[in-house]
């Protein structure tokens, strides 16, 4: 189950962003050499060359920076979510310093971009829910005959062993 290698694509998001930043400076000083020589067929290939350079990092620069940012935002909630095992949302976004919408939506781009495959969210975003260790615990469950039933005097809904059938609320053995 291997995931989408996020360091790869903000490695390129910041090779791209470099290169903007500095078209606009290189395309302004190529533009104002090339005016200067105005004559030549060279000169007016160039001028268009650093006009394309100065539009590339007028408009490119601030896209491909806003880009980078995103991608380095998600990386920092896979980080906290592999390496620090944070899965409450609210903690991983006081973490991270971003709201709880913003982590939500960074959250469910890593997963259905496949960058944190293994991982899923509960319905209403408040857990990260590793897929493999809730399929171990599952198993620890069924290994150990642990169950979870409904108590039929409260209604409280708890896990209970073969041998322990009483309620741990009301005190009651009356189960379903």
């Amino acid at each position: 189950m291997k995931s989408k290698n996020l360091d790869k694509i903000i490695m390129l998001q910041l090779v791209l962003s470099l290169l903007s930043s500095i078209a606009l400076p290189v395309g302004v000083v190529g533009t104002v050499l090339c005016a200067v020589n105005l004559g030549s067929v060279l000169s007016i290939l160039g001028m268009a060359f650093f006009i394309a350079c100065i539009l590339v990092g007028f408009y490119g620069t601030p896209l491909l920076w806003t880009s980078y940012a995103k991608y380095k935002g998600m990386e920092k909630i896979k980080r906290a979510i592999i390496d620090e095992k944070i899965s409450d949302t609210l903690q991983l976004s006081t973490h991270c310093n971003t709201s709880q919408k913003e982590t939500n939506r960074r959250i469910a781009a890593l997963i259905s971009g496949g960058y944190l495959k293994g991982y899923t969210v509960d319905r209403g975003y408040t857990q990260i829910i590793n897929l493999a260790e809730q399929s171990k615990q599952q198993e620890v469950k069924a290994a150990n005959n642990i169950c979870v039933v409904k108590c039929s005097g409260c209604g409280a809904k708890y896990e209970v062993s073969a041998e322990s059938r009483k309620c741990p609320y009301c005190g009651s053995a009356n189960v379903s």
